[in-house]
């Protein structure tokens, strides 16, 4: 018969599933596990689309940029240049006011020397200053300075080209005049010195030894134009 025939063939495991059991099989393609493996599949194959067009990007050049900017390279590479430039630059102008901060503190050490008389040692921490800020808000100065501690060591030479370089700075420089003229009174320029000492208190109208430096060389030079003329 019939159900005697299918218990025969269930014994011997030829049966047919049961609704239940195909229904469990068609819930079991839908488990967590199967979930994420599909999950993990998109994600990688995502993964790998990324990779390739970052690749595709990279190798026209372009990979620098989101994609947005990538239509006129040329103009970001310029912004991306412009602000190395200018952290370079911000760079350097640091170190640069560092320098100058350096040269002021020797300046200051030159001038305890020139007044202990030290004229020597004075004139090394000016050149020590010029080395480190030889066009800097305060050369001028350290220029003036040592042409001063040159004179007193009787080089004067040496502290007339000092003068001019101040001047070449800040030609308004009312101290580089006076030892422009100093150095030049020494040097029996007596013309040149006179010229430099009425610029000197064209600046510095009240400086009494100024004032006393240019009358003798009025003097000097007086004298000399009329041994010229007794000669003649």
């Amino acid at each position: 018969t019939i159900p005697s025939l299918a218990r025969k063939l269930s014994s011997a495991g030829l049966g047919t599933r049961s609704s239940h059991q195909h229904r469990q099989h068609h819930d079991n393609s839908l488990t967590p596990e199967r979930d994420v493996n599909i999950s993990t599949s998109s994600r990688k194959a995502n993964v790998n689309a990324s990779l390739d067009m970052s690749l595709s990007r990279s190798r026209s050049g372009l990979d620098e940029f989101p994609r947005e900017y990538n239509e006129d390279s040329s103009i970001n590479l310029n912004v991306v240049q412009s602000a190395s430039s200018g952290s370079l630059l911000s760079m350097s102008t640091v170190k640069r006011k560092a320098r100058v901060q350096e040269a002021d503190k020797i300046k200051i050490e030159g001038n305890k020397a020139m007044a202990r008389k030290e004229y020597a040692p004075a004139i090394k921490l000016y050149s020590k200053a010029l080395r480190l800020a030889p066009a800097g808000p305060s050369s001028h100065v350290y220029f003036a300075n040592r042409a001063a501690a040159l004179c007193y060591l009787e080089r004067y030479e040496e502290a007339e080209l000092d003068s001019e370089r101040s001047l070449a700075l800040v030609p308004e420089f009312s101290k580089a005049h006076a030892r422009l003229g100093l150095s030049r009174y020494f040097l029996k320029d007596y013309e040149g010195a006179v010229d430099a000492y009425e610029t000197a208190l064209v600046y510095d109208p009240q400086n009494e030894s100024n004032r006393i430096y240019l009358a003798k060389a009025k003097f000097k030079l007086s004298r000399r134009k009329s041994s010229h003329v007794l000669e003649e």
